[in-house]
């Protein structure tokens, strides 16, 4: 497992908690593309969908919902 996961996780707590990778972004002080593009490595490592992506905003998969009840308190503790 690659060392940037750790970034990806709070990458992606942002991004699930916003449900944007723009705010997550915002927040973040990144670029909306480094977020999503994070959290796709990050899916890619995981070797599982996260995410439900649209134009407007993104929602977890369910996958998505168990792994980040699993990462929030990791962010946020």
């Amino acid at each position: 497992m690659n060392a940037d996961i750790f970034g990806g996780v709070t990458s992606f707590v942002r991004a699930a908690e916003a449900h944007s990778f723009t705010r997550a972004a915002r927040f973040l002080g990144l670029t909306p593309s480094a977020v999503s593009k994070s959290d796709s490595r990050l899916e890619r490592e995981l070797g599982v969908r996260l995410f439900n992506r649209s134009p407007r905003e993104v929602s977890l998969t369910s996958e998505g919902e168990d792994f980040f009840a699993r990462c929030q308190d990791l962010v946020h503790g």
